[in-house]
């Protein structure tokens, strides 16, 4: 957050909406607006290793929250139709893993500012547009659609930057 008292639109995208979630716990009068994309947000009290898809049986929870969650290249690579090799490349090489804590805090209580939307990516792999579908309505959100996969920023970056536009006007 910028210093200051200023309102800003938060923007999050997928796991980092449980950090969009903690702003909001924190900082509730900061929040003009809240845009998610292709984002999970646990229900309240829940954490990402409940929700997660990718996660599979519940034997695997502990070992993801002590060394995080790093995804294959295939998986990302099927994220990504239609971008640059050369693109992708750089992807694989600087992406971290998520980390073991994001994925092991519940939710608290944010405090949600009126102006909030959802955008649904409907060709999603990772995060499929059902889940999504559900989380936009618990979220009581506003929603947009790309047709495009996880990484619209990557993939629709203009029309992603209009829905943001249109979100913030």
């Amino acid at each position: 957050m910028p210093p200051g008292e200023e309102q800003v639109t938060l923007v999050a995208h997928s796991v980092s909406a449980t950090v969009a979630a903690q702003v909001a716990s924190m900082v509730p009068r900061r929040l003009d607006g809240v845009l998610l994309i292709s984002s999970l947000l646990p229900p309240r009290g829940k954490s990402l290793v409940d929700v997660l898809p990718l996660v599979g049986p519940k034997l695997v929870a502990p070992q993801l929250v002590k060394s995080g969650l790093k995804l294959s290249e295939r998986r990302i690579r099927a994220m990504l139709p239609g971008v640059a090799e050369v693109v992708i490349d750089k992807l694989l090489r600087e992406m971290g893993a998520f980390s073991g804590q994001v994925l092991a805090d519940a939710t608290g209580e944010p405090h949600w500012p009126a102006r909030r939307g959802y955008v649904l990516t409907t060709q999603d792999t990772a995060v499929p547009a059902g889940m999504q579908s559900r989380v936009a309505k618990r979220f009581d959100a506003t929603i947009y659609q790309l047709e495009t996969g996880h990484l619209p920023m990557l993939t629709k970056a203009r029309e992603l930057a209009r829905i943001i536009e249109r979100f913030n006007s």
